[in-house]
């Protein structure tokens, strides 16, 4: 949703973590995999490559850098629906990384929830499932 905000480098290390996120929990699903294609495809020509937690915070050099990151993989992470405990423990280690405390965690967290609430009334919306059909 905000690739377009991070330079190649940044994009580069969100591709990393996304990828390693898929099965932080032991398992990776179609929902998640699709979402890091996508991700994959906003950040064109670019190769994930790691990147050590201890250098996030200088790689990621802006708050709003830092922000995308954490918001693309708490995304990831609730693309099926659900935290994961073990996911849950790694975005908080990512997050500490990044210089985020557990309040802005928190925030984050619950607008990519609400975010994703949105999204499905606007699929249920283009679906017709909000609406009583017509008489």
């Amino acid at each position: 949703m905000f690739v377009h905000h991070l330079n190649r480098d940044q994009q580069a290390a969100l591709l990393h973590y996304a990828y390693k996120v898929m099965s932080v929990d032991g398992a990776s699903n179609a929902v998640e995999r699709e979402h890091y294609n996508l991700l994959q495809s906003q950040a064109s020509g670019v190769s994930p490559e790691e990147v050590a937690p201890e250098d996030l915070k200088q790689l990621f050099d802006s708050r709003e850098s830092r922000m995308v990151m954490l918001l693309e993989l708490e995304g990831l992470c609730l693309m099926d629906g659900e935290l994961a405990p073990e996911e849950a423990h790694w975005i908080d280690e990512i997050a500490q990384a990044l210089g985020f405390g557990d309040r802005e965690v928190q925030v984050i967290r619950s607008w990519v929830e609400r975010k994703d609430e949105l999204v499905k009334e606007a699929c249920d919306m283009m679906e017709g499932v909000l609406f009583e059909p017509p008489r």
